[in-house]
């Protein structure tokens, strides 16, 4: 798993602390597809996580065929987004998917 902090200027912070968390997911988003390694097959689209509406999740697909399945979350004014790789194309992400969530509310109780 790769933990990301999004580093904007205070007035983005300031506008995106207002939206909905799916909109710092659609951003996300956008970014990760914009990258040289990545198919640009959206599996997921970001939308917030059944009974965690404070985080918000997508999933897509990279080289290989392999997927990445991103938690985007908020802590006061910090905004992350927490990626998981698929290693194997015959792996399951959503063995691991529990453990990603677990992760990431670790990161807000700091």
């Amino acid at each position: 798993m790769i933990l990301k902090e999004f580093h904007s200027s205070a007035a983005t912070k300031a506008v995106l602390a207002k939206e909905n968390i799916c909109v710092l997911g659609n951003i996300s988003l956008r970014e990760k597809l914009a990258q040289p390694n990545v198919v640009g097959r959206i599996i997921r689209t970001p939308a917030p996580l059944t009974n965690e509406p404070e985080f918000c999740v997508y999933v897509f697909e990279s080289a290989g065929g392999r997927l990445r399945r991103v938690l985007v979350f908020r802590n006061d004014e910090r905004m992350y987004e927490l990626e998981l790789r698929q290693e194997q194309s015959n792996g399951s992400l959503a063995l691991f998917s529990d453990d990603q969530l677990m992760l990431a509310k670790s990161v807000l109780a700091r």
